[in-house]
């Protein structure tokens, strides 16, 4: 997605990482709000809308996007080229996996994921005498977890880079929260 988005220019490019999680919280914040009451909504209806907005999504891509003239994508040959002169860049990018996998495995397991198994009653109690319904509380869940999102896509392009492992430390915090049970 991203690659076909680069001939554009990189504003193009910077404006469509940061709408990710504004896109993905959309779906899981309304389809949470939508499966509580009043509309009690069912999860097979918003999945039916998510794929047909996905649908949409591909039509506007491909009939609403402007092609670039002479923008070309590497192909196989400059890929098989590459592969050969490993040596040269393998030392500098072999670490950059690890980062990678912690990142996704903690997206994955805990966003919303796991924590459907770990807030699975009618609400989630808060603290004494505070207690929310459990919808309600993933709705606001996940609202923090794209504002987490957003702002890490935003600073990306505005503060000193850092390694990516150094944020991995950040995930295994939040997963370690999540997995206590602390709201």
């Amino acid at each position: 997605f991203l690659c076909c988005l680069t001939p554009l220019g990189a504003q193009t490019k910077h404006i469509a990482i940061t709408a990710i999680p504004v896109g993905v919280t959309s779906v899981l914040v309304g389809g949470f709000f939508a499966m509580g009451p009043p509309l009690n909504v069912d999860a097979r209806s918003v999945y039916v809308a998510v794929a047909v907005s996905i649908f949409l999504g591909l039509l506007i891509f491909e009939f609403r996007i402007p092609h670039v003239e002479g923008a070309s994508q590497p192909g196989l040959g400059q890929f098989l080229s590459q592969a050969k002169r490993w040596r040269e860049w393998l030392p500098q990018v072999w670490h950059l996996p690890f980062a990678t996998a912690i990142d996704m495995f903690t997206l994955s397991a805990f966003s919303p994921g796991v924590a459907l198994y770990i807030w699975d009653q009618k609400t989630v109690t808060m603290m004494a005498g505070v207690e929310l319904p459990t919808h309600s509380f993933f709705a606001i869940y996940n609202t923090f977890n794209m504002l987490g999102g957003l702002c890490g896509r935003i600073l990306s392009y505005k503060v000193r880079p850092r390694h990516p492992l150094s944020y991995a430390v950040l995930n295994i915090f939040g997963a370690a929260l999540l997995l206590l049970k602390m709201p």
